[in-house]
């Protein structure tokens, strides 16, 4: 087990209707027993489709590129190219949830092996302005190389800015 702390930043941008370009950069340092600190980078670029969007709820299908790294008791590395399905729901006026998952089956590493990236986030966001809001998030991941599995669950707070 690891303590770990870092930064994740997701973003968003709609450039047509319905269609949307997505990314996501997670870096984390972790402290373990004994003093070893293993750091963790995961980047996610790509674009989403709006498949529905009803009053209050938003359902999202894409797909993109990503990379993830990992250096701590065995090194994992990969990238590939990955699906991503994902929603937002309005709980409240000032109140959502959004969470999304993305799925690479064929996640390639610089050793040329092969293994599957999986990761999921769900986020609790309030809006406390019109274009400020202050959300709670859990980030998964696990990376499988075969020889080499890399699972970590990340939560945390921050800001929502909207524009």
């Amino acid at each position: 087990k690891s303590k770990e702390q870092g930064f994740l930043v997701n973003a968003s941008a709609e450039l047509y209707p319905n269609i949307f370009v997505d990314g996501a950069f997670l870096s984390a340092t972790g402290e373990l027993e004994g003093g070893a600190q293993p750091t963790q980078r995961l980047m996610q670029a790509g674009a989403k489709y709006r498949v529905l969007s009803d009053e209050g709820l938003e359902v999202f299908a894409g797909g993109g590129w990503g990379t993830y790294d990992y250096k701590g008791s065995a090194d994992v590395d990969g990238k590939g190219i990955f699906g991503k399905l994902g929603l937002r729901f309005d709980l409240h006026p000032a109140i959502s949830l959004a969470g999304d998952i993305s799925y690479a089956p064929k996640f390639k590493s610089e050793a040329e092996d092969e293994g599957t990236l999986l990761s999921g986030r769900a986020s609790l966001s309030y809006q406390v302005m019109d274009d400020l809001g202050v959300q709670a998030t859990i980030l998964y991941n696990t990376v499988d190389m075969g020889t080499n599995k890399v699972t970590s669950t990340l939560y945390g707070g921050g800001i929502v800015l909207r524009f």
